[in-house]
C-alpha cells in the first residue's frame, strides 16, 4: 500500500475496510489456514464491538462523601467494663490463681567411686536437665569430633579415667602417650564449668575405719555414698530444687545400698551431720557407665580427685603436676556444701 499516510493507525483501517468490502480476500483463507484468526472476531462479518463512550459530561458522577470538617457528630465508643461481680449480677467473682503452676525442679547428682589401698572415694556432680543434656552434647561432639578421628578409635569408647591414663582397654592406643592421655581427659573435666555442674567428693580412710569400728565397721561405699547424699541434699535445698535423683554407677551390692538409703529417709543418716534426705529420691537409679555420659564424667571426677588427694609420696614430680592441674577443674567447680571436708578419717 504504496499511497499509504504517516498514520499507521489510519492504513490499518485502510486494510481493514478493504477485508470487509471484499476487494482483498481475507488472510485466513489460503492453503495453509492457521490454527487460529488473527482478528478479534471471529465471524469477519460480524460488527465491532462498539467503543466505550467516552465522557463528555453527560454521566453522572457520584457525589464524593463530604470531608469531615467537624460539623458531623461522631458516635462515642461505649466500652463494657467487667463488673466486680462477675460477668453476671448473680454470679460469684471467680477465684483466679495468683501464681502460674512451675514444673518441680530437679537435681540430678551422677556418682561413682575410686579407691586404692587405704583409700575410698565416692565423687560427682550435680545439674539440671538442661545442663545434663549440654554435658551429653558437649562429650558426644568431643568423642565424634576430636578423639575418634584424631586416634583411630570408635566415638562411643568410654571414658574411663583409669583406662585413659594407663592406655588400657579401649584406649590402648595411648599407651605410653601421656601428653595425649592428659589432652583427652583435660579437654573432657573442661567441660564441667561452662555448663554449670557443681562437684561432690566423699572419701574415706579405709584402715582407720576397720580399726575404729572393727566389724560393725559400714562398708567404704556406703560410708562415702552416705556422706556425699547428706551435702547434695543440703545443696539442693540452698539452690531451691523440689527434688534430687540419684544416679549412680550399677555395684554389685545395689540392693544392699538401696535398703539403706530407704532406712535414712524414714529414720535419718547417722553421725554429727544427721539427714533424713528430704528432697532425696529414694530409690537410686543404678546404671551401666558405658551409656551415661554423666557417669562417666563422674568416673573422671572420682578418678582424678583420689590420684591428686592420695598420690603416694614416690609418686615422680611431673605426674603430681599433672594430676593437680587436672584436679583443678574439679576443685574450682566444688559445692560450698563441700568445700570444708572431703574426706572423713575416723578416730
Amino acid at each position: 500500500m504504496s499511497g499509504g499516510t504517516d498514520d499507521p493507525w489510519a492504513d490499518a483501517q485502510a486494510f481493514e475496510d478493504a477485508v470487509r468490502s471484499g476487494l482483498i480476500p481475507p488472510p485466513w483463507e489460503s492453503d495453509d489456514e492457521p490454527s487460529e484468526k488473527p482478528w478479534p472476531w471471529d465471524d469477519p462479518g460480524d460488527p465491532r464491538p462498539e467503543p466505550l463512550p467516552v465522557d463528555d459530561g453527560e454521566f453522572e458522577r457520584p457525589e464524593l462523601l463530604p470531608v469531615d470538617d467537624g460539623e458531623f457528630e461522631r458516635p462515642e465508643l461505649v466500652v463494657d467494663e467487667w463488673p466486680d461481680s462477675g460477668p453476671f449480677e448473680d454470679a460469684p467473682s471467680p477465684n483466679l490463681p495468683t501464681e502460674v503452676w512451675q514444673p518441680p525442679r530437679v537435681l540430678y547428682a551422677y556418682l561413682d567411686e575410686s579407691f586404692a589401698e587405704g583409700h575410698f572415694y565416692v565423687a560427682g556432680f550435680v545439674v539440671d536437665g538442661l545442663q545434663h543434656q549440654r554435658l551429653s552434647d558437649e562429650l558426644q561432639a568431643f568423642m565424634q569430633w576430636g578423639v575418634a578421628p584424631r586416634f583411630g578409635i570408635p566415638w562411643e569408647t568410654e571414658l574411663h579415667g583409669n583406662e585413659i591414663m594407663q592406655g588400657k582397654k579401649g584406649w590402648k592406643c595411648l599407651r605410653g602417650r601421656v601428653d595425649q592421655a592428659l589432652w583427652v581427659y583435660e579437654s573432657a573435666l573442661s567441660v564441667l564449668e561452662p555448663i554449670g555442674a557443681r562437684t561432690f567428693i566423699q572419701g574415706v580412710d579405709t584402715e582407720r575405719l576397720k580399726r575404729q569400728y572393727g566389724r560393725h565397721a559400714h562398708s567404704p561405699y556406703l560410708v562415702t555414698l552416705r556422706h556425699a547424699l547428706e551435702r547434695i541434699d543440703s545443696h539442693a535445698k540452698t539452690q531451691g530444687y523440689n527434688r534430687v535423683q540419684i544416679i549412680a554407677d550399677h555395684v554389685d551390692d545395689h540392693r544392699i545400698y538401696q535398703a539403706a538409703v530407704s532406712g535414712y529417709k524414714q529414720d535419718g543418716t547417722p553421725g554429727y551431720q544427721r539427714s533424713r534426705l528430704e528432697l532425696t529420691a529414694e530409690q537410686i537409679s543404678f546404671q551401666d557407665s558405658r551409656f551415661s555420659y554423666g557417669l562417666q564424667m563422674a568416673d573422671l571426677v572420682a578418678y582424678i580427685s583420689r590420684r591428686h588427694l592420695e598420690a603416694p609420696a614416690s609418686t615422680p614430680r611431673n605426674s603430681k603436676r599433672a594430676a593437680e592441674r587436672l584436679y583443678r577443674y574439679v576443685w574450682n567447680r566444688i559445692a560450698a556444701e563441700n568445700s570444708r571436708r572431703t574426706k572423713w578419717i575416723p578416730g
